[in-house]
């Protein structure tokens, strides 16, 4: 998220934040479908496609609230007090 606050990027938050979701969750439901023998290839899809979801919608907010909070705009550049809080 800081990335994004520092470049004013919502898309920049949503995307990342839907890889990381895509490899934390992807990387949870392979293992469970390893090692578990009645964990399924339709939950390991479906909750890989929900971990991408609910990361993109939480920074997405998260972001949203941020600018709001600090009163950034799309296209302002940080000052240095700012810098040091985010």
């Amino acid at each position: 998220l800081l990335p994004a606050l520092r470049e004013r990027s919502f898309v920049l938050a949503f995307i990342r934040a839907g890889v990381l979701g895509f490899v934390t969750y992807g990387v949870y439901n392979v293992t469970n479908t390893a090692v578990l023998t009645h964990w399924s290839y339709i939950v390991c899809v479906v909750d890989t496609a929900w971990g991408v979801v609910v990361s993109s919608v939480t920074a997405g907010l998260t972001y949203l609230l941020a600018t709001k909070l600090y009163g950034l705009e799309d296209n302002e550049s940080l000052t240095p007090k700012e810098q040091v809080l985010i």
